[in-house]
């Protein structure tokens, strides 16, 4: 199939996720997620979606921040990132025996 005249490339690059990283990201190689471009500065970054979220939020440290990003941009960003870590921690205190406790375990 090809693309139509007004499908751009990084249209047909984009996976199918919902993440907002993906809002401010296109793929540079279809075979590699982690190859990725910034839509706001066109930065090529190696490391994936959330290391562009870091890039997007401006968090030092990780990577350069986004000359570009607007402090939504960076918001939106920030708080995903947060909900990841969020997300991870409540994982591993379920594992390790917390408050709701682990099957496994």
């Amino acid at each position: 199939m090809e693309p139509s005249p007004n499908t751009e490339s990084s249209d047909i690059l984009k996976p199918n996720s919902s993440d907002v990283g993906w809002e401010y990201a296109e793929l540079i190689n279809a075979t590699n997620l982690r190859q990725v471009r910034c839509k706001l500065c066109r930065k090529e970054l190696n490391g994936g979606i959330n290391r562009l979220k870091y890039h997007v939020a401006g968090i030092k440290g990780n990577v350069k921040a986004c000359p570009n990003s607007t402090p939504l941009d960076k918001e939106r960003c920030k708080r995903a990132l947060d909900e990841l870590k969020k997300t991870k921690k409540e994982k591993k205190t379920t594992h390790s025996g917390g408050e709701r406790g682990c099957r496994y375990c």
